[in-house]
Protein backbone atom coordinates (compact mmCIF):
# COMPACT_ATOMS: atom_id res chain seq x y z
CA UNK A 1 0.00 0.00 0.00
CA UNK A 2 1.37 3.39 -0.97
CA UNK A 3 0.52 6.22 1.34
CA UNK A 4 2.35 9.49 1.62
CA UNK A 5 1.66 12.73 3.43
CA UNK A 6 1.66 15.44 0.79
CA UNK A 7 2.67 18.89 1.88
CA UNK A 8 4.29 17.40 4.99
CA UNK A 9 7.60 19.01 6.06
CA UNK A 10 9.39 15.65 5.97
CA UNK A 11 8.34 15.19 2.35
CA UNK A 12 11.40 17.06 1.19
CA UNK A 13 12.44 19.63 3.77
CA UNK A 14 14.34 19.21 7.01
CA UNK A 15 13.37 22.19 9.16
CA UNK A 16 13.28 23.96 11.43
CA UNK A 17 9.68 24.81 10.69
CA UNK A 18 7.45 27.36 12.37
CA UNK A 19 5.43 25.97 15.26
CA UNK A 20 2.12 24.99 13.69
CA UNK A 21 -0.24 22.65 15.51
CA UNK A 22 -0.05 19.19 13.94
CA UNK A 23 3.18 19.84 12.02
CA UNK A 24 6.69 18.84 13.07
CA UNK A 25 9.10 21.64 13.98
CA UNK A 26 12.07 19.50 12.96
CA UNK A 27 12.76 16.17 11.24
CA UNK A 28 15.77 13.96 12.00
CA UNK A 29 16.73 11.44 9.27
CA UNK A 30 18.26 8.03 9.99
CA UNK A 31 20.30 5.44 8.12
CA UNK A 32 18.75 2.09 7.24
CA UNK A 33 18.17 -0.16 10.27
CA UNK A 34 19.70 2.43 12.61
CA UNK A 35 18.60 4.62 15.49
CA UNK A 36 21.98 6.39 15.68
CA UNK A 37 21.89 10.14 15.12
CA UNK A 38 24.68 11.28 12.81
CA UNK A 39 26.92 14.24 13.76
CA UNK A 40 25.30 16.37 11.02
CA UNK A 41 21.82 15.56 12.33
CA UNK A 42 22.93 16.37 15.89
CA UNK A 43 24.24 19.74 14.75
CA UNK A 44 21.04 20.51 12.82
CA UNK A 45 18.88 19.48 15.76
CA UNK A 46 20.91 21.62 18.17
CA UNK A 47 20.31 24.64 15.90
CA UNK A 48 16.59 23.91 15.51
CA UNK A 49 16.09 23.16 19.21
CA UNK A 50 17.01 26.75 20.08
CA UNK A 51 13.66 27.77 18.57
CA UNK A 52 11.60 25.45 20.80
CA UNK A 53 9.87 27.72 23.32
CA UNK A 54 10.62 27.15 26.99
CA UNK A 55 7.85 25.19 28.66
CA UNK A 56 6.50 23.73 25.42
CA UNK A 57 5.16 20.20 25.53
CA UNK A 58 7.31 18.02 23.22
CA UNK A 59 6.38 14.84 21.37
CA UNK A 60 8.88 12.87 19.29
CA UNK A 61 7.48 10.40 16.75
CA UNK A 62 9.76 7.81 15.15
CA UNK A 63 9.12 6.16 11.78
CA UNK A 64 10.64 3.57 9.44
CA UNK A 65 10.44 2.61 5.80
CA UNK A 66 8.43 -0.49 4.93
CA UNK A 67 11.39 -2.90 4.69
CA UNK A 68 11.47 -5.51 7.45
CA UNK A 69 8.99 -7.19 9.79
CA UNK A 70 6.38 -5.07 11.56
CA UNK A 71 7.58 -5.93 15.09
CA UNK A 72 11.18 -4.99 14.21
CA UNK A 73 10.09 -1.71 12.60
CA UNK A 74 7.90 -0.85 15.60
CA UNK A 75 10.91 -1.27 17.94
CA UNK A 76 13.20 0.66 15.58
CA UNK A 77 10.72 3.53 15.23
CA UNK A 78 10.49 3.83 19.02
CA UNK A 79 14.30 3.64 19.35
CA UNK A 80 14.65 6.52 16.87
CA UNK A 81 12.19 8.67 18.82
CA UNK A 82 13.96 7.70 22.05
CA UNK A 83 17.36 8.73 20.65
CA UNK A 84 16.02 12.15 19.68
CA UNK A 85 14.36 12.62 23.08
CA UNK A 86 17.63 11.78 24.86
CA UNK A 87 19.47 14.29 22.67
CA UNK A 88 16.89 17.00 23.45
CA UNK A 89 17.49 16.27 27.13
CA UNK A 90 21.29 16.49 26.73
CA UNK A 91 20.85 19.79 24.87
CA UNK A 92 18.92 21.16 27.85
CA UNK A 93 15.70 21.64 25.90
CA UNK A 94 13.47 19.45 28.09
CA UNK A 95 13.95 16.67 30.63
CA UNK A 96 13.77 13.24 29.01
CA UNK A 97 10.94 12.16 31.33
CA UNK A 98 8.77 15.05 30.14
CA UNK A 99 9.03 14.19 26.42
CA UNK A 100 6.32 12.01 24.91
CA UNK A 101 7.80 9.28 22.70
CA UNK A 102 5.90 7.42 19.98
CA UNK A 103 7.01 4.72 17.55
CA UNK A 104 5.09 4.30 14.30
CA UNK A 105 6.89 1.50 12.44
CA UNK A 106 5.28 0.61 9.14
CA UNK A 107 2.92 3.53 8.65
CA UNK A 108 2.61 7.19 7.94
CA UNK A 109 5.00 7.41 4.99
CA UNK A 110 5.95 10.81 3.57
CA UNK A 111 7.49 9.39 0.40
CA UNK A 112 7.18 6.44 -1.95
CA UNK A 113 8.74 3.26 -0.52
CA UNK A 114 9.40 1.94 -4.04
CA UNK A 115 12.50 4.12 -4.41
CA UNK A 116 15.73 4.28 -2.41
CA UNK A 117 15.29 8.03 -1.95
CA UNK A 118 11.70 7.65 -0.75
CA UNK A 119 12.62 4.97 1.77
CA UNK A 120 15.42 7.20 3.07
CA UNK A 121 12.97 10.08 3.66
CA UNK A 122 10.62 7.74 5.53
CA UNK A 123 13.36 6.77 8.03
CA UNK A 124 12.88 9.67 10.39
CA UNK A 125 11.85 11.09 13.74
CA UNK A 126 9.65 14.16 13.89
CA UNK A 127 9.54 16.66 16.73
CA UNK A 128 6.21 18.25 17.57
CA UNK A 129 5.54 20.95 20.14
CA UNK A 130 2.39 22.12 21.83
CA UNK A 131 2.45 25.47 23.53
CA UNK A 132 0.90 25.33 26.97
CA UNK A 133 -1.98 27.72 27.39
CA UNK A 134 -1.75 30.22 30.19
CA UNK A 135 -4.41 29.90 32.90
CA UNK A 136 -6.60 33.01 33.18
Amino acid sequence: MRTALTGHPAAGHRGPFPAVEGRPVHVVQFAFASAAITPDEKRDLARAAKDIPSGASITVKGYTCRIGPKAYNDRLARARADAVAHLLDRLGIAPYASIRIEGHGKCCYVADNDTKEGRARNRRAEIYITLRKEKP
